[in-house]
Order: structure tokens, then C-alpha cells, then sequence
């Protein structure tokens, strides 16, 4: 995703007579951070691109999106890919940033992600007790058993949308229908008393691991799509050097997690 970023400076304040713009490349593990995180990016780009001008406190400033017509606020503690969408406007304006930004900004990126998701979807059936296994291992934030989750689901990429199917039995154990899940439950079902569906359960894991807030699981999700580190491996057909390959692959992210989270400990101790 890239955004451009400007900042609109206040008369009296020291910044008028600059003029700042930025083109910003977000790499995919981003999209699932607090919109807080690219302030943070954007305050630091800033200050070290005028280091004759006193540094602007990151707490004091906030963005906003002004993308055509549109002016909004962007909400500190909302994920990037919940408000805004590829090729947004962006402005770093004077006054504290709210927690939340309003509904038009989150429905417009969920309208755009539903789009997205329709045609980019790739459905992987599995069996229940691995789809099981898969959304214990996200609402849990257990890294090392989503590892072993997504290894023997066989998935490759977090956008790819794991499904399961079960027939329905009524008491006699007849056959009464059908029902489809997905990470979030059941998404659809057709039975004898009709049929219907809940979208919003089929997602990707990526999309889930956003909606619990799995940190942990996000961590890894975003050091695979830096890394270009596959998932998981097929579950079947794997030989040692392949089971090894994988544990030495988890190991390295897990590693890099620890390292990223110590740096990140000794920065907040420090400031």
C-alpha cells in the first residue's frame, strides 16, 4: 500500500515556511498495526528531515485523511487496513489524535476489503478438526500451536480463507442439510427449514488473527510476508530435511520476534 503524506503546518508555530510531502510504501505486516504506528513514522521522517527546526511531539500532531472530498481524522488505535486504502492523502495536522476515527472512514475500507476478498479469496477446505485446531491456536495468541496448526492445514499465505463442511442429523440421524465454516463459524448453511449465510465468518487468517487482536500471531504473519517465509509446508509428502527446514524457519521468526519486542522494551524504558 502508498499513501502520501504532507504536513499542514500552523501559523505561529515555527513550521510555516516549510513545505514537507512524502510517499510512503507500507509493507504488508503494517496493514495490521495501529494507525498510531505510521504517526510515529511520519513525525520521525519529519523531524529528521528538518533537524534545524525543534522536533514536533508525535502526541501533539494527528493525521488526516484527505483523500478528494473527504477530510477525517484518523483514529490512533484502529489497524491501517480498517481506514485506509491505497493511495490515500494524508496530512499531519496540529491537535491530538482520537482513539477512533469515525464510521465513514472504517466503512469505506470495509466496503473496499469485502470487494478485495471477493475476488482474491482463495478458499482451502480442510478437515473440521484442523480448521478447529487453527482458531484455537489465533484466539489463544499461541504462536507455536498456530505454527503446527497452519503445518498441517497445508496453508501458504495468511489471506488464504480456510473452510471446513459438516452435514446436519436430526435426533433419528437423518440427514436434515449442510452447513459451511469458517474461522469466524458457520458462514452458510442449506437445510430442510431453509438456507442463509454469514459472510463476515469466512475469513482469511489474516483477517482473524486482526479481528482477535492475536499480537502474537500477527508478529509472525508479518515477519513471513518480510522474510517471504512461507506459512506452513504441505502436510503430507514432507521429508526430514523438510520438517527441519520448517522448525529452522519458525525458529528464526521466533527469534526475530523476541528481538524486535526487546528493542521495542528498551525503547519505551529509554524514552
Amino acid at each position: 500500500m502508498k499513501v502520501l503524506i504532507s504536513m499542514a503546518p500552523e501559523e505561529g508555530e515555527g513550521y510555516a515556511s516549510h513545505v514537507w510531502r512524502k510517499q510512503v510504501t507500507l509493507p504488508k505486516g503494517w496493514l495490521s498495526s495501529p494507525c498510531e504506528r505510521l504517526k510515529l513514522f511520519v513525525v520521525k521522517s519529519y523531524n529528521q528531515a528538518h533537524p534545524e527546526q525543534p522536533d514536533i511531539d508525535a502526541e501533539a500532531w494527528k493525521l488526516c485523511c484527505e483523500t478528494g472530498e473527504m477530510s477525517e481524522v484518523v483514529g490512533d488505535e484502529d489497524l491501517i487496513s480498517e481506514v485506509l486504502l491505497a493511495s490515500d492523502e494524508l496530512v499531519l495536522r496540529l491537535g491530538a489524535a482520537p482513539a477512533r476515527s469515525s464510521g465513514t472512514l472504517r466503512g469505506r475500507a470495509t466496503a473496499a476489503a469485502s470487494d478485495q476478498a471477493c475476488r482474491a479469496a482463495v478458499l482451502v477446505p480442510l478437515d473440521i478438526a484442523v480448521l478447529e485446531a487453527l482458531r484455537k491456536s489465533v484466539e489463544e495468541d499461541d504462536a507455536a500451536s498456530f505454527r503446527s496448526a497452519v503445518d498441517a492445514a497445508g496453508l501458504q499465505t495468511p489471506q488464504e480463507v480456510p473452510i471446513s463442511e459438516r452435514e446436519l442429523k436430526d435426533d433419528a440421524g437423518l440427514v436434515v442439510g449442510m452447513e459451511w465454516l469458517g474461522l469466524g463459524g458457520c458462514f452458510a448453511w442449506d437445510t430442510d427449514a431453509g438456507k442463509g449465510e454469514l459472510p463476515a465468518n469466512k475469513c482469511s487468517l489474516a483477517e482473524y488473527a486482526e479481528k482477535k487482536r492475536a499480537m502474537n500471531i500477527l508478529r509472525v504473519i508479518e515477519l513471513a510476508d518480510r522474510c517471504a517465509i512461507r506459512l506452513g509446508s504441505p502436510g503430507e509428502d514432507r521429508n526430514v530435511s523438510d520438517i527441519e527446514a520448517s522448525a529452522g524457519n519458525f525458529a528464526g521468526m521466533a527469534y526475530e520476534m523476541r528481538r524486535q519486542m526487546a528493542a521495542q522494551d528498551s525503547a519505551r524504558d529509554g524514552a
